[in-house]
């Protein structure tokens, strides 16, 4: 009888193992998939969600970047836009279209959010104004003899939208309006003069790279009938 019972539990010592190998086996976390091919840089926010909707020819020449002091612009920006501003541009500007405040072109916007968009220029000391159009605003970066060996300048610009669309929606049309801009950013400057080496070589004297932050909030009016307006903050920087 005792060899019964000390048989038996041997059996289930031994099954007990086996079952214990069994779980060892399938509680083993898997390898995670690798990604070839994905090298774009990838930040949080709305830097992101910008970038994502350029073309590839433009995510070539910048860099997304995360910027608390873009973030802090935007909301100096913002207080320019009282109640009546929101409610007047929804009703008579905000006709669907994301638009460019910086834009010489859009002489109807009122003078608070050209105010707004001239506060976030001096925030974060831009080198564009905001009567220069956005094509405009892009031409100040280009390298000259002047001011290629600065690695400081930066342009900054204001996009309003209806309050109500999507912000992927908005930062689409933030893209249209300045993805071939950014395609024609220069990434190498040449002295006048100097343009080849005397071996026939291009110098490429300076190297440049190109950064774009972006913030994006919304002010929406509770109390008249929930009017709103959405606003993006680009900077362009170039390092």
């Amino acid at each position: 009888m005792k060899l019964k019972k000390i048989a038996s539990l041997a059996l289930a010592g031994i099954m007990a193992v086996s079952m214990l190998a069994g779980c060892s086996t399938t509680s083993v976390n898997p390898e995670p998939n690798p990604n070839p091919g994905n090298d774009e840089p990838t930040v949080s926010g709305y830097s992101q969600m910008l970038y994502n909707h350029l073309t590839n020819a433009a995510k070539k020449k910048v860099t997304p970047q995360d910027s608390n002091d873009v973030n802090d612009a935007l909301a100096a920006a913002m207080k320019y836009a009282a109640g009546n501003t929101i409610a007047n541009s929804y009703d008579w500007f905000i006709d669907g279209d994301t638009h460019a405040v910086n834009n010489s072109d859009w002489r109807n916007a009122p003078d608070s959010l050209k105010n707004g968009a001239v506060e976030l220029i001096n925030e974060l000391a831009a080198e564009n104004t905001l009567k220069e159009s956005v094509w405009m605003a892009f031409d100040v970066l280009d390298p000259d003899p002047a001011n290629y060996q600065s690695d400081s300048m930066n342009i900054s610009m204001l996009f309003v939208a209806d309050g109500l669309k999507d912000y992927d929606a908005v930062m689409d049309e933030v893209a249209a309006w300045i993805d071939q801009e950014i395609q024609y950013l220069e990434d190498d400057y040449d002295l006048p003069g100097d343009d080849y080496k005397d071996d026939g070589g291009h110098s490429m004297n300076t190297d440049y790279e190109y950064t774009m932050s972006v913030a994006a909030d919304t002010i929406t009016l509770t109390a008249d009938h929930g009017k709103s307006m959405a606003f993006v903050a680009v900077n362009i920087a170039r390092v």
